[in-house]
């Protein structure tokens, strides 16, 4: 995903683009469908702004009962790219982490890493499907009783632990 930053004057400008996983290497996840990026660029002197926002859905697996379902995402994130003779030297002490600093005769910007950063991070920790009522809306088993079993045994690890020792 690649932006021709070149020849551009002051103002704004609007992107939009398709892709998928395998197109910034990502494996470990299936897409039902292709993701999309939008991306409003606007140039302010020696400073591009991008406002991202990338959607797409996603078939995760249950924490729980281990069946997938489908996860929608949105990510919005900004990236601020600020053009310079000595780019190199200030990306190397460089202590922001969405900005940039590029050649001042740079040809395009590259998206591509930033956006497969932000999907990886909007994956939950925890997969689960919604619920309703204390009810799983995908395997429609209640939640609360699930998990009350483990607790149970957990307690009487630590009981018979305690007597141990």
């Amino acid at each position: 995903m690649k932006i021709k930053i070149s020849g551009l004057r002051d103002g704004d400008y609007f992107y939009n683009f398709t892709a998928n996983f395998v197109d910034i290497d990502i494996d470990a996840y299936d897409l039902i469908d292709n993701f999309y990026v939008n991306v409003k660029l606007t140039k302010r002197g020696s400073n591009i702004i991008l406002n991202i926002i990338v959607n797409g859905i996603l078939s995760l697996e249950c924490d729980r009962c281990l069946d997938s379902f489908q996860y929608k995402f949105t990510k919005a994130f900004e990236l601020i790219y600020k053009m310079n003779d000595n780019y190199y030297l200030m990306n190397l002490d460089n202590k922001e982490p969405d900005v940039f600093y590029i050649d001042k005769n740079s040809y395009e910007i590259d998206i591509t890493e930033a956006v497969r950063d932000y999907i990886l991070l909007s994956i939950p920790m925890k997969k689960v499907p919604d619920e309703k009522d204390g009810i799983c809306l995908l395997c429609n088993r209640r939640i609360d009783t699930m998990f009350l079993r483990n607790e149970q045994k957990d307690e009487t690890n630590l009981q018979n632990f305690l007597k141990i020792k």
